[in-house]
């Protein structure tokens, strides 16, 4: 729920922002003329955008970079976990198995749900075979943005377990 209200809060924000730019931009153009007005918008617009980015989150491997020579793999396991406020937080690892054996090689993670205000990062992650489970700890650096720009971070760890395809 805390999430929610803090994508509310930015886009009020936003829009508080946005009224008192027009506001100001309506003042200048009586008295200055329009050709200031303008650039004083779209140096609002400019400065606005400046601490803004994509909330996506990079779909990083979390159980790190693979050697070369790698065997592709083989196989693959995705889990989703509610994280309230409508987003979940959905896992997916792929693997190398041979002979009943699973080896990990990619552990990612994504965000899905309203993401106002917010930002994901991975930071690491583990995984490893639990009979037909692959178990997974995976740790994300969530930061509090307000405008883009961030507020308060925090680190918060998640684990779960995937059902392993038929070995």
């Amino acid at each position: 729920m805390a999430n929610l209200l803090w994508s509310a809060f930015n886009v009020v924000v936003a829009l508080g922002l946005l009224y008192a730019t027009v506001q100001a931009a309506r003042l200048l153009r009586q008295r200055f003329g329009i050709t200031l007005a303008i650039f004083f918008s779209l140096g609002m617009v400019l400065l606005a955008s400046r601490g803004s980015s994509p909330p996506a989150m990079p779909n990083a491997n979390l159980l790190g970079s693979l050697p070369p020579g790698t065997p592709l793999g083989n196989g693959s396991a995705i889990n989703t976990t509610t994280l309230g406020s409508g987003m979940k937080l959905m896992m997916l690892a792929e693997y190398f198995e041979t002979a009943g054996v699973v080896k990990p090689r990619g552990l990612y993670a994504a965000i899905q749900g309203v993401v106002i205000g917010h930002r994901w990062r991975p930071v690491l992650g583990t995984a490893t075979q639990a009979g037909q489970q692959l178990r997974y700890v995976a740790v994300l650096e969530h930061s509090w943005l307000l405008l883009g720009v961030p507020i308060f971070k925090q680190t918060q760890e998640y684990t779960g377990a995937m059902p392993l395809a038929a070995l």
